[in-house]
């Protein structure tokens, strides 16, 4: 396997908030949810497909033996229940709008499961094989260049301009990893 010489570290930071922020909204739409439905395994398909009448259907299955079978669902839930249905709707909106904004590592919804997809592994950059000669031989470059320097007034910005392969990073010159990692 290939040596990592890039991370994507803004890119990850990132989705690492984005996925804290989702699953701070997941903790409170549980959280909302909570008083009426205490011992329900939520179906998170469901409930982000369908918030309210997914909520309104768990709740009157607990509940419907109190009620005539004439009673509309909805209205029995809003006259007893404490739950925020507007409120509901609003932190399922905000959920799909994060997971939208962090498009290949969004969560995967599963029926009583959401998987978070943020891993860090995902923004590590691999040395692509066919240009590991070109890189070993830039970074070869500048490990002669800086032994050299100890003999020699030599500045940096010779170095740049030798490769459009090189760039400073600080005072340093580096290789544009970038340039250099394995297509995904």
């Amino acid at each position: 396997m290939e040596p990592i010489i890039h991370t994507e570290t803004n890119a990850y930071e990132r989705n690492l908030e984005l996925q804290n922020k989702a699953k701070n909204i997941v903790s409170n739409i549980c959280e909302t949810i909570a008083e009426d439905l205490p011992d329900i395994e939520l179906d998170y398909k469901q409930l982000f497909e369908h918030p309210a009448e997914y909520v309104i259907m768990e709740w009157w299955r607990d509940n419907k033996r109190y009620f005539p079978d004439n009673t509309d669902k909805a209205k029995a839930f809003s006259n007893v229940a404490n739950t925020d249905l507007q409120e509901l709707h609003t932190l399922v909106l905000q959920f799909k709008d994060i997971a939208k904004r962090m498009q290949a590592h969004k969560p995967t919804i599963e029926k009583n499961n959401i998987k978070w997809n943020v891993k860090k592994e995902s923004f590590e950059r691999r040395l692509d094989p066919k240009k590991k000669d070109h890189y070993n031989a830039l970074k070869n470059f500048l490990e002669s260049a800086k032994e050299l320097q100890e003999y020699e007034k030599g500045q940096n910005i010779n170095l740049v301009r030798f490769s459009q392969n090189l760039k400073f990073e600080g005072v340093d010159v580096v290789p544009e990893n970038y340039k250099f990692v394995k297509k995904q």
